[in-house]
């Protein structure tokens, strides 16, 4: 008796490969510890099967005549209600509308965002079905992108003019970085999906306006704010710094073009400057120049923290990071959208050069950036 339980629990981890899980310990009837398996009904019957061969035929026969019912059933199964199905889809249709007004969507958009995702999901299109599959627009006009609007002015204005110009006038606001029509605004504006999606997920929204948000455009045109007088003609975005710079960096008041050659004279000592040094500079990193803009002041023109404004220059390869100077330079590329001004000397470094790097030379740069942004 006991050499057959002993052989019995010897071959456990032979029959069955995963034995280690059901092991486990009782104690005898002179209170000693012993190994013990606890099976379930499953691999208790492997464990029979392996001691009985007759067992083992029942159990296939068994198995044999289950899977050729199912194959009947199968057969004859009647097909599903066409009218159940109909209904089933609707209602994935419903609420994939609601999740895409959730989500921000609006109109005709909700409606062609939840008929791709079914049509995706489940194949089938509810607005194909209804033979919509090209949905009307509310108002029977053509929308355009802030480039476009741009291009109805002599002369065009820049895209990024036109969203400053939008936002003047309260059509639209911006919000984490992305402009959004303001309750004023939604009448003369729609909002697309692109198909796309943004780093965080969020899908991504084209807003496009009808051409008469032009009327409401008017004041601000006439108001003549400041920044359209920083920006040139815009011909569809070229990307020539210097079709953007001023005539010429002279005819800025009070500052000059650097001579390269001349040697840089270095910083008043710490000792010096404490005793009567008096900085040039009153707003550090916003130099007020006319036709050229700072980090600080590209900052500041579009409401972005400093360092989105330069991950997005270096981005586009117009600055990088020098560590012995610990300071940002133009790039060969940045030299087309811009210069290097040392607000300490007043001096326009339009190459680079030894004493611009010695020195306290930042770049700033052309309206021809804008369209980076």
């Amino acid at each position: 008796m006991w050499t057959d339980a002993f052989r019995f629990q010897k071959k456990i981890p032979r029959v069955l490969k995963d034995a280690g899980k059901f092991s486990g310990i009782y104690f005898d009837q002179y209170n000693r510890e012993q190994e013990c398996y606890y099976l379930p009904e499953r691999e208790s019957c492997l464990m029979a099967m392996s001691y009985s061969y007759e067992l083992q035929a029942k159990v296939y026969d068994r198995w044999k005549l289950l899977e050729s019912e199912q194959s009947v059933s199968i057969v004859h199964q009647s097909p599903a209600d066409p009218y159940k199905k109909l209904q089933m889809d609707m209602a994935a249709t419903l609420s994939a509308v609601e999740f895409a007004e959730r989500i921000g969507f609006e109109k005709n958009q909700a409606l062609l965002s939840a008929d791709r995702l079914i049509k995706k999901r489940l194949n089938f299109s509810p607005l194909e079905e209804m033979q919509q599959a090209a949905l009307i627009a509310p108002v029977q006009e053509m929308t355009y992108t802030p480039t476009e609007l741009g291009r109805f002015y002599s002369p065009a204005y820049s895209p990024v003019i036109m969203n400053l110009m939008l936002q003047q006038a309260g059509m639209q606001e911006r919000i984490n970085d992305r402009w959004t029509p303001t309750e004023k605004g939604k009448p003369f504006s729609e909002i697309l999906d692109v198909g796309k999606a943004h780093s965080d997920g969020t899908p991504v929204k084209q807003v496009k306006w009808y051409k008469a948000v032009k009327d409401q455009l008017l004041p601000v045109v006439n108001e003549s704010p400041a920044y359209l007088a920083v920006s040139p003609a815009y011909e569809g975005g070229t990307g020539q710094g210097a079709d953007s710079a001023p005539a010429d960096l002279a005819d800025i008041k009070g500052v000059t073009v650097a001579d390269p050659e001349k040697p840089y004279k270095q910083r008043t000592s710490r000792k010096k400057k404490q005793a009567g040094y008096k900085r040039q500079v009153s707003n550090p990193g916003r130099y007020g120049l006319t036709g050229y803009l700072s980090i600080l002041e590209l900052s500041d023109k579009f409401n972005m923290q400093r360092k989105h404004i330069i991950e997005r220059l270096e981005k586009y390869r117009l600055i990088k990071w020098v560590e012995r100077r610990k300071k940002y330079i133009l790039t060969e590329k940045g030299y087309r959208y811009g210069v290097m001004y040392d607000p300490s000397l007043k001096e326009f470094h339009k190459q680079e050069n030894k004493r611009m790097l010695l020195g306290n030379a930042q770049p700033v740069f052309t309206a021809a950036v804008f369209d980076l942004f």
